[in-house]
């Protein structure tokens, strides 16, 4: 199969890692597998030592109609089996490209949990056009077919975990409980959460601390608050990581506050590195932690909440090791990057089968 996708991300996110994962298992299976993306972007750089090309993609917006020209030429000329777009300004530019040239078969990833808008571009992009939607959980796929996107056009591909497998060195401890938060640095994100909780924990005379690993547009409003609270000594601001092996090797749990979430992308690399994960009940998130067993619940925004559930698993070791272990067995037999691989391909084969069936 020849498969292009889409993504003109200028930052590194979850679609970009799971993509970067399909994209290498699509290779070593066989398939010609073109990535259109920004040369410079991360998603770019690290595509280099991959042994297939990428093409430049920089669609300005939505409705860039010069890109969509661009990219339906291409197609024309290239007659790929498969577009595949994985984010939202790629799934329009396609959508565009289709109205010039509509004979391709369009897949579209669908990563978050939020409702779709209700205005004519929306219809355009969501209700015509798409052969098949891939959607990161169930919860996704309820939000689509809620939206108005028929049940049988939308498939489940759980996102995977790429660390699964891969050596986690433990650091040497100095004595506090290291709580770690993983993500940008953005609202919906809610870091704050993270900081109100610890610094509500040691106000009760526990000795913990908090890593905070990426960037975003509230780093400048982070740090002013972990130096308005005093909490310099406590809070350790590490910017972006390109790659979480170490950060993982250097907590005890991961505090997941997100506000909706499609299937968050740490929290199965937390599980696969055996850290367990206290997280919001939002999203796909109760489809993949069983509250007790493979991780902690808590009602997303309920900072006493999140504290009450780290408090657990500071002062109950055994419960650590036991959801810690569990969760990394799950991520190990269900959320590898081959299962993810196959599942999407078989899904590209499934639609041109049906394009090649009488009448189609």
């Amino acid at each position: 199969m020849k498969i292009f996708h889409l993504d003109e991300s200028t930052v590194w996110g979850g679609a970009e890692n799971q993509l970067t994962l399909l994209h290498r298992g699509l290779i070593d299976r066989g398939h010609e597998s073109v990535v259109f993306c920004r040369p410079r972007s991360p998603l770019g750089e690290r595509l280099q030592p991959i042994r297939a090309g990428t093409r430049a993609f920089r669609p300005r917006f939505e409705g860039d109609m010069l890109s969509a020209l661009h990219l339906a030429r291409t197609v024309r000329k290239e007659e790929p089996d498969i577009v595949h777009a994985h984010t939202s300004r790629s799934h329009a530019i396609a959508r565009l490209a289709e109205l010039v040239f509509p004979d391709f078969r369009l897949v579209v990833s669908r990563r978050v949990n939020y409702p779709i808008r209700r205005n004519g571009f929306s219809r355009l992009k969501y209700r015509f056009g798409v052969e098949r939607y891939i959607a990161v959980s169930e919860a996704v796929k309820n939000t689509l077919v809620r939206g108005g996107v028929a049940a049988a056009r939308v498939s489940v591909v759980y996102s995977c975990a790429g660390n699964a497998g891969q050596p986690v060195v433990r650091s040497a401890r100095s004595g506090a409980f290291v709580v770690g938060f993983a993500g940008r640095l953005e609202n919906n994100k809610r870091p704050l959460d993270a900081i109100e909780a610890v610094e509500r924990l040691r106000k009760e005379g526990l000795n913990v601390t908090l890593r905070m690993a990426g960037g975003g547009g509230m780093k400048d409003r982070i740090a002013g608050e972990v130096q308005a609270r005093g909490l310099r000594e406590v809070v350790t601001l590490l910017g972006y990581q390109a790659d979480l092996r170490q950060f993982f090797g250097d907590i005890d749990v991961l505090a997941f506050c997100s506000d909706g979430e499609g299937l968050p992308n740490v929290v199965l690399e937390s599980m696969a590195a055996g850290v367990p994960a206290v997280a919001g009940r939002v999203g796909g998130v109760p489809e993949i932690l069983d509250d007790g067993e493979t991780g902690l619940l808590y009602p997303s925004g309920d900072v006493a909440a999140l504290a009450l559930a780290l408090r657990k698993l500071i002062e109950n070791p055994d419960i650590r090791s036991h959801i810690a272990e569990k969760a990394q067995r799950q991520v190990r037999s269900g959320f590898l990057p081959e299962t993810m691989v196959e599942k999407t391909a078989g899904i590209y084969r499934e639609l041109l089968e049906e394009s090649h069936l009488p009448g189609a």
